[in-house]
Parts: C-alpha cells; sequence; structure tokens
C-alpha cells in the first residue's frame, strides 16, 4: 500500500492555526544592541505551524524542542494572551525570496518550488535546504532532474567504487605546521594531491592544517607531554574541477587517513602497504560545486607547540607511511589519504 502523503499548501502564508512564526533574516544584518542598521531591515515574517514545522525541519524541530525545554509553554504578553512563538532563520543577503520557498516546500505534498529558478538559484536553494535540515526539498523536487549533472553517469550499485589515493609527503606536513604554529592564522594549507578522473569527473584532494575549536592547552594523545601549544587538526576535502559555472554534483563520499601494515608474503615481506582506514569522515547526498569543496577532520594532533610534537602524534598514532626503497609508490614518509566515492549525480 502507498504511503499517504497530506497536502498541506492551503495553510501555507495562513494566520489561520498559526502557532509560530518564521523570521526570514539576512544573515549580515547588525542586531547588535545600540548599533544603528546601515540599511533597511530585508526580513521577512511567515505564519507556520508547529506539527508541519517537526517532521520537515530539524533546524525547526531543534528550535522548538530547545524552546520547550526551557519554556514549558509559550509566552505570554502582561495581559495573559498567548504570544506566537519566533524561529529565525538566517540567510546570505538576497536569498530571502528562496528561503520562502523552501518552506512552501515543506507545505506541499510533492514540492514545485524550483521549477522556474536557473542553476545558480537551484543550489542556492539546495544549500538552504542543507543549512535548515529539509530533506524533502532534496528528495522530492523533480526540477533536479531537469540538470545534467544529476542524471549523469549513475552506475550499478553493484559496480567498484572509484577510490583516489594520494600519498601526501611528510614533508609537507612539516612545512604547513611550522608555518602554522608561527602565525595566528586558524588554517594553513598543506597542499593538493593530482588530479583524477572518476567517472568521468576531474576531482582532487586537499589537506589543510586547523587549529580546534576547542584549545584546552593539554592533550595525552599530542606526544608533547608540556601541556602548552596550538590544538591543531588535518583536515582533508574532496574537490571537483572543470564543472560549469553555476553547475552542481550531489556526491556520497567516504574520506579517510589509513595506517600502515606490512605486506603479506615472500615477494613483499617487509613492505608497507595500506592498511585498515583509522581516521575518516564521512559525505552523505551532499552538494557540491567546483567553488565548494567538501570534506573534515581526519587527524586530531592535540596540543603541539613544535614539529616534532606534531610528528609524534602522527607516529604514535601509526599513520605515518615509511616510503623509501621499499615502496616504489612513494620516496619518502608520508600519510595515505583516501577518498572513496560511494556516489556522484
Amino acid at each position: 500500500m502507498a504511503q499517504f502523503k497530506p497536502d498541506y499548501e492551503h495553510l501555507y502564508m495562513q494566520e489561520e492555526f498559526s502557532d509560530v512564526k518564521l523570521v526570514i533574516k539576512d544573515e549580515s544584518e547588525t542586531t547588535a544592541a545600540g548599533q544603528k542598521r546601515r540599511r533597511k531591515s530585508t526580513a521577512r515574517t511567515i505564519p507556520g505551524h508547529c506539527l508541519l514545522l517537526l517532521g520537515h525541519s530539524g533546524y525547526c524541530k531543534a528550535k522548538l524542542e530547545n524552546w520547550k525545554n526551557e519554556q514549558g509553554s509559550s509566552t505570554r504578553s502582561a495581559k495573559g494572551a498567548k504570544q506566537p512563538l519566533e524561529i529565525v532563520m538566517p540567510v546570505p543577503a538576497g536569498q530571502e525570496e528562496l528561503a520562502e520557498l523552501l518552506i512552501k516546500g515543506m507545505y506541499q505534498k510533492q514540492p514545485s518550488i524550483a521549477q522556474d529558478l536557473n542553476h545558480e538559484q537551484l543550489l542556492q536553494l539546495m544549500l538552504l535546504a542543507d543549512r535548515f535540515e529539509v530533506p524533502k526539498a532534496n528528495t522530492h523536487c523533480p526540477a533536479l532532474k531537469k540538470y545534467p549533472a544529476w542524471g549523469a553517469e549513475q552506475r550499478p550499485a553493484s559496480a567498484k567504487q572509484p577510490v583516489i589515493e594520494w600519498q601526501l609527503p611528510l614533508s609537507l606536513v612539516q612545512a604547513a605546521v611550522e608555518k602554522h604554529l608561527s602565525s595566528s592564522s586558524d588554517r594553513t594549507t598543506i597542499g593538493a594531491s593530482s588530479t583524477h578522473i572518476v567517472q568521468g569527473q576531474p576531482a582532487y584532494i586537499d589537506a589543510v592544517i586547523d587549529s580546534s575549536s576547542s584549545n584546552s592547552g593539554s592533550s595525552s594523545d599530542s606526544g608533547s607531554g608540556s601541556g602548552s601549544g596550538k590544538e591543531l587538526d588535518i583536515a582533508a576535502f574532496l574537490q571537483l574541477q572543470d564543472l560549469p559555472t553555476n553547475a552542481v554534483r550531489k556526491v556520497s563520499a567516504r574520506l579517510a587517513i589509513l595506517e600502515p601494515k606490512l605486506a603479506d608474503g615472500a615477494a613483499g615481506r617487509g613492505r608497507q602497504v595500506a592498511g585498515p582506514e583509522i581516521h575518516s569522515f564521512e559525505l552523505h547526498d551532499t552538494f557540491m560545486s567546483k567553488e565548494f569543496g567538501k570534506g573534515g577532520e581526519l587527524v586530531k594532533l592535540g596540543a603541539v607547540a613544535s614539529w616534532e610534537a606534531a610528528e609524534a602524534a602522527l607516529r604514535q598514532k601509526r599513520l605515518v607511511h615509511a616510503g623509501g626503497p621499499g615502496d616504489a609508490a612513494a620516496a619518502g614518509p608520508h600519510l595515505l589519504v583516501r577518498v572513496e566515492l560511494l556516489e556522484l549525480l
């Protein structure tokens, strides 16, 4: 039996039965107390319905559940009348109308919100759907299929998954760590792999050194033992090349750094090969363009004050491949970064 999907489009923009206000707001607008706005606010207010929002937006659901935990009931005015709840939805400048379309799609049985959008607007709409966790916009929108990127090169699930492997020289990591430790920057580029062709799509991996968001000043994993230094991570990103302007592709992938293991057999005795995934990050149904690479943290180095401490952390985690004469693929010590492309539409 087909699952029943109700249509609530008749309630969109209707005050009747509304119990929440959705405020679409330019994220760059100044809200600091006492500071004058430099331009007129472009905020838009839309009547909403909690029950529907709970089922179609993870962002709205989190806001409503947080309000419920803190308040227990709607706030009341001095006269005792219930005041509607407010959920602020910050969006990039100029995308307020697209956010309205996204809300409209939540109310529709079969979203038709993207039929008249160009490719750039469609990308912006999909990024808003990701931001406000509205999966319905991505999975039930026929307009997605009118652009070749979504229909291109679909393959059977049983086909071998394309893999990109990058032997990242430890010397590049060292240079990036030393540069990062001597600067005030939150991110320092390590480098990028060569370009690989996966399912006809040119792609590559790049890696960076990031300062962790929390700097506790100590880490038993860092190997420094000094309790001082910067909290550092190694992050990697998948990048797509040669896409048309404003084109997008839907990607699912697994990024990982592999630990080495010794090859089996007499011929491979003493030679290191890739071991199991030890640190990984997954992308699920992520929309990508050539302007937006996607990835995340792969290795947490801990608090380090020198390259020696960072290298010790990598070796303690058994992530350094020896390279050298016994490994024809790399001339020296390196990290092995792998991207396994699970889906490319």
